[in-house]
């Protein structure tokens, strides 16, 4: 009889997302993460009402719902007049989209997804176990783990993350893309709660803040351009601006990398999701997302198709949509850091634009649910 284990590189959120999919077709599930530990780390997430509908698909909602917090408007701010350019109203998403609009920190997303892992009862989940390799053939799967084991199954999952050791054995030639920025992450506890996600738009700079947590710590994440620190960049920017920054006592500091988009993410019985196919730049707050769609996208192919390779090969639909999402998270960075006369055409070209027309900018990213024909 056909061994039905499928092997996942990766115990993060993709990972377990993935696992929580393969479970559900009814898969036994092995999954190996290279950390020995389980930390609470990251900062906040947006989860837009694709994300929710991925989280519910694979019947994690629940349990990741109570760990969030509900903006009620996203102000999109001129960060040198500190003048509101636009309000969205996030209450009308429920009714629009059919899901909500969240936020939530990283951590508390990832243990909701660890504690309905260890839950299942077909999935294993085995911190300390780096993959060094993996083979494949008619019959099955090879995996090498660093301590020198090998684990055997109908197929295997790299999610490991845009770091992904795994990508050279699908993708030799793919590389990372540095995109010249930083992103720098801090939380603060706040006076009070604050209901809104408040993005400050820049010269060649932009600061995304909201609150996460059941105690209310408020997250923030600085873009700069390399070699300019914060408090440097918030030095021409308004006076609310300058005090978020001026309360950080240190930001984490990443660098602004992206995966170039290729042409597969398969093979016969290995297949890249999350990070490690498709990482890009968060200027539409939809890393997360693409990863937990990627997860919904596994559970409707596994459960369509019997054969592994069939499974895996389906994904076309998922190229073309991260591609696209790609390029706007792309574009979209480029217009958040306009300056002078252009940062003045954009504030009023934002200010003046219909409602439906903003609307649509925004739908074909917050409509989708995996097992729709389109991308």
């Amino acid at each position: 009889m056909e061994q039905k284990q499928i092997i996942i590189s990766g115990g993060g959120i993709c990972g377990l997302a993935c696992a929580l999919a393969a479970s559900q077709a009814g898969y036994s599930v092995q999954v190996l993460e290279k950390s020995a530990t389980v930390e609470k780390l990251g900062a906040g997430l947006q989860l837009g009402p694709n994300a929710v509908r991925a989280l519910q698909a694979l019947g994690a909602w629940d349990a990741v719902s109570v760990h969030c917090r509900s903006p009620s408007h996203i102000q999109m701010m001129d960060a040198k007049s500190g003048k509101t350019v636009r309000q969205v109203n996030l209450g009308e998403f429920e009714t629009k989209y059919g899901a909500p609009y969240r936020v939530i920190h990283r951590a508390d997303l990832h243990q909701s997804l660890l504690a309905c892992a260890l839950k299942d009862g077909k999935i294993d989940v085995q911190l300390g176990q780096a993959v060094v390799e993996f083979s494949e053939d008619a019959n099955g799967v090879r995996v090498n783990v660093e301590d020198g084991s090998e684990i055997n199954g109908i197929g295997f999952i790299a999610a490991d993350g845009i770091g992904s050791p795994s990508r050279r054995l699908f993708q030799p030639t793919a590389n990372l893309v540095d995109h010249g920025m930083v992103f720098h992450r801090a939380e603060l506890v706040p006076g009070k709660n604050d209901d809104a996600v408040r993005l400050w738009m820049g010269p060649n700079c932009h600061m995304v803040q909201y609150d996460v947590g059941q105690t209310a710590q408020r997250n923030l994440i600085f873009i700069t351009q390399k070699n300019v620190s914060p408090r440097d960049a918030a030095l021409s920017l308004c006076d609310d601006v300058q005090s978020l920054v001026a309360d950080v006592k240190s930001w984490t500091a990443w660098p602004s990398l992206s995966v170039q988009p290729s042409a597969s993410w398969s093979t016969d019985r290995s297949i890249m999701l999350g990070d490690a196919a498709h990482g890009t730049l968060p200027f539409l707050a939809q890393g997360a997302a693409m990863a937990l769609e990627d997860a919904a996208w596994l559970l409707n192919s596994l459960r369509a198709n019997n054969d592994i390779a069939q499974a895996f090969s389906n994904h076309k639909l998922r190229l073309i949509r991260t591609k696209k999402l790609h390029n706007a998270s792309l574009r979209q960075g480029k217009i958040y850091h306009l300056s002078g006369p252009m940062a003045v055409a954009r504030n009023l070209a934002l200010a003046t634009m219909p409602e439906f027309v903003f609307s649509k900018q925004l739908n074909w990213i917050y409509s989708h649910e995996e097992g729709q024909m389109k991308p």
